[in-house]
């Protein structure tokens, strides 16, 4: 595990990924970013106070890293490929629970200013 800190190397893991806390580590404004390769990512863990965003190729040494070197009680993890939810509860055993966790929308336009005025 790597530390980025070139984060222009991960954004075409998480492309298309619209989470401010996400661009907010991508910005240098918080968090940390974790990759298998500082210079050529296939695999990535960004990680925002107590959320973590995995991307790309699943992998196990990656969150068996993070998890012994940043994960000290509590995470909430989000991954867009399933595979990376059994890793995580595979590495992190009575540490890891999988449940579902809806997110918040982000549309665009969707107050109707005249009627909250």
């Amino acid at each position: 595990m790597k530390k980025i800190e070139d984060l222009s190397t991960l954004v075409s893991l998480y492309e298309g990924w619209e989470e401010s806390m996400i661009r907010s580590c991508f910005q240098g404004v918080m968090g940390e970013a974790y990759a298998d390769d500082p210079e050529d990512p296939r695999s990535a863990i960004v990680y925002v106070n107590c959320f973590a965003f995995a991307a790309g190729q699943p992998n196990e040494a990656l969150v068996a890293a993070w998890y012994g070197e940043k994960v000290d009680s509590f995470a909430i993890i989000t991954a867009r490929d399933a595979s990376w939810h059994e890793i995580f509860e595979k590495v992190g055993k009575e540490k890891s629970r999988c449940v579902e966790r809806y997110a918040i929308k982000k549309e665009k336009d969707i107050f109707d200013i005249k009627k909250l005025t």
